[in-house]
């Protein structure tokens, strides 16, 4: 049961009557720690969080400090043993936090609070090798395929049934938590709109169990140093996956994140994290992502989908397409490019554009929007200082040939907005937010080499991670919004 949950309000009195304590040099060096975390407000979360806690039994203490304290390690990338001494030797930290020297939390209650929520109930588990790990090597950027064909248009299947879409995902509580503590206020400080583009893609995280896992056998004293005999793993759903960007096999999962980009501010700010198999390629993720998503976002409108060359497949585009997701699709063609071929009597290349009888790329003219179909007019009447041999002969109209384009018949090549378009070109350039948002979460928060072992406790730190890029973005716009009404 919950005792008592500590007010974003309590907490800023704490953190005055503790100031005092701290010596100038501190509060100097941690000035901007102090001020950035007074923005990390709990109360949207207090609700939910009671949810998960019994009527009765044992009182839990400090769940909120214990929060705040989680998302400083990721702040910091120190280990949770590393803070709790800091809290003990240092006031500053006890500043940051809002504790006092009594009230510090121990580090069962770190955990405890961890499997409260993301109870996922992981325990090592006894079974045979992994096996070796794989040989064949894929190029830069490759993924590893799906062993069973058609996986994408199943998960679709599942995706399109009435019923909500995977609600007892053991990290539905860490998501929920992640929305109202950190998305909505961005949200309420003008970071976020609830009308957005969002990026998509997936990282390899490597875990910190061993992929020979523990033998638990007598064969050792026997002499017998190879056997096949079963083994302790402690991170029972590690696999052996492809990284493409180290070009090398790793052992761990993988997160699939889902990521806006704010032009004003030039933030990142990621919105969704999903951890699945090493071995599950995005393709497949993109889908459950994006369908846990939309139910845990159903007041956001998605103005496009941007992803890499993973999810260029027809299900997807189709998907997309459908009236009740109605999403623009900004995904790159992979290695397999089509041949060109004819539509309505006129040629179409890869990139979904009408090639005049002159040989020239059309020019794109909008979208009808009523009729689901692009125009194209003529580049010699549509674009000055275009030449064509046979403008005098393809059309009589001074307005030049028109072609439409329907998305439904071809919505791979016939994308809402053309390939290769102003539009598009200026859209797929926030695909590199995701890219960002990979390095802030594993790199810049120590979740790469921390050492973390099962997937939901790696779940638990990539959020914390995340709600600290979400606090830097926050205190950013702040320090702006200040400037400017200073000057």
């Amino acid at each position: 049961m919950l005792k008592h949950l500590q007010t974003h309000e309590e907490y800023l009195n704490i953190q005055n009557q503790l100031r005092g304590s701290v010596t100038q040099e501190a509060l100097e060096e941690y000035g901007d720690l102090i001020a950035i975390f007074q923005l990390l407000n709990f109360d949207n979360s207090h609700k939910y969080l009671a949810t998960l806690y019994s009527s009765t039994g044992r009182p839990a203490l400090n769940q909120i400090e214990i929060f705040r304290s989680m998302v400083l390690c990721a702040y910091l990338d120190i280990s949770w043993e590393r803070l709790i001494h800091f809290l003990h030797h240092r006031a500053v930290f006890r500043t940051i936090i809002g504790v006092s020297k009594e009230t510090i939390p121990t580090l069962p209650s770190f955990y405890a609070f961890s499997s409260r929520i993301m109870p996922t109930h992981e325990k090592s588990v006894t079974r045979k090798p992994l096996g070796k790990k794989p040989t064949k090597k894929l190029k830069k950027n490759e993924k590893m395929a799906e062993k069973k064909e058609g996986r994408v248009q199943d998960m679709i299947t599942i995706v399109n049934k009435d019923k909500p879409f995977n609600q007892f995902r053991p990290e539905r509580h860490l998501q929920t938590l992640f929305k109202l503590i950190s998305v909505d206020t961005s949200m309420e400080m003008g970071l976020l709109s609830n009308s957005c583009y969002v990026s998509g893609d997936g990282t390899s995280v490597r875990t910190g169990a061993s992929s020979y896992g523990r033998k638990v056998c007598a064969c050792r004293k026997q002499g017998i140093f190879t056997c096949d005999c079963p083994r302790r793993y402690s991170d029972p759903k590690a696999e052996y996956g492809w990284d493409s960007y180290k070009t090398q096999y790793y052992y761990g999962h993988t997160a699939y994140f889902l990521s806006t980009y704010n032009k004003n501010e030039k933030v990142d700010l990621p919105l969704y994290v999903k951890m699945l198999s090493a071995k599950r390629h995005d393709s497949v993720t993109a889908i459950i992502s994006l369908a846990e998503f939309r139910e845990l976002y159903p007041e956001m409108i998605l103005k496009g989908f941007i992803s890499d060359s993973a999810s260029d497949n027809y299900p997807t585009y189709k998907l997309l397409q459908q009236p009740d997701w109605n999403i623009p699709a900004f995904i790159a063609l992979n290695n397999r490019k089509e041949a060109k071929f004819t539509y309505k009597q006129v040629e179409i290349n890869e990139d979904g554009i009408p090639i005049c009888e002159g040989g020239l790329p059309m020019i794109y003219n909008g979208r009808d929007n009523t009729r689901c179909r692009n125009k194209f007019r003529c580049p010699a009447m549509a674009k000055k200082g275009v030449q064509c041999p046979l403008s005098e002969y393809c059309s009589k109209s001074p307005y030049g040939r028109t072609v439409y384009t329907k998305t439904e018949d071809n919505p791979r090549t016939f994308t809402v907005i053309p390939r290769n378009s102003k539009k598009w070109n200026s859209v797929m350039k926030q695909r590199t937010s995701i890219e960002r948002i990979n390095k802030q979460v594993l790199r810049d928060c120590g979740i790469e080499n921390n050492g973390v072992r099962t997937r939901g406790r790696i779940n638990v730190w990539i959020t914390m991670a995340m709600m600290v890029i979400h606090l830097k973005a926050q205190y950013k716009s702040q320090k702006n919004e200040n400037n400017a009404a200073n000057q």
